[in-house]
């Protein structure tokens, strides 16, 4: 009886664009304040339309080629505030090797797996020299893996994680890569890095 009521209401209004259009404004805005429930994945959890709208555009991304040993990846590159907090967040897959935060200066940055749908291992690098602020300038410069962190987990809830990872040593890059990357590739502390050509 009532959903007899609720389709002639919806029926009767008037508005310029059709009810089902409504009605879809109405769920995705009622998605990000949270109010709908959001679509369960494989583990329980997937973005938002709002957190989606946080993920950089493809056709905004910068790849670099970096040699890791003799390991070579094609790389995303983070090098700006937004694309550093954002890093892999909400998104499926990585798209490509990795990605590359460039920390604009030597320190000892935490990262957490806020938004995260997939594992990680972290390779933290020292570059020496002077440090610059655009990747596109890092050329050779004597870097080294100064630490790794393997096997770094999805958090039981994405959007309040409980764990921060950070190296023990400044680096100035950290390269995310997919879970197990670090171990079949025999990545360790003291190899090579080469950014640029």
């Amino acid at each position: 009886m009532q959903s007899e009521k609720l389709k002639i209401a919806i029926k009767n209004l008037k508005f310029p664009i059709g009810a089902s259009c409504l009605v879809l404004v109405a769920v995705l805005v009622l998605m990000a304040k949270g109010i709908v429930d959001r679509k369960q994945g494989a583990n329980g959890w997937q973005p938002t339309v709002v957190e989606l709208a946080q993920v950089t555009p493809e056709g905004e991304r910068e790849y670099q080629e970096i040699q890791i040993g003799d390991k070579s990846l094609r790389v995303e590159v983070a090098d700006t505030n937004q694309k550093i907090k954002t890093g892999l967040s909400y998104r499926s897959e990585i798209g490509s090797d990795g990605m590359l935060f460039v920390m604009g200066y030597r320190e000892r940055p935490s990262f957490w797996m806020k938004g995260m749908l997939f594992s990680l291992d972290l390779v933290w690098i020292g570059c020496g020299g002077n440090i610059k602020y655009q990747i596109s300038k890092i050329k050779n410069e004597d870097c080294v893996v100064a630490e790794v962190t393997e096997n770094v987990p999805v958090e039981v809830d994405p959007e309040q994680p409980v764990n921060y990872y950070s190296p023990k040593v400044p680096v100035t890059h950290v390269l995310e890569v997919p879970e197990g990357w670090v171990e079949e590739n025999e990545v360790k502390v003291g190899d090579v890095v080469k950014i640029g050509d």
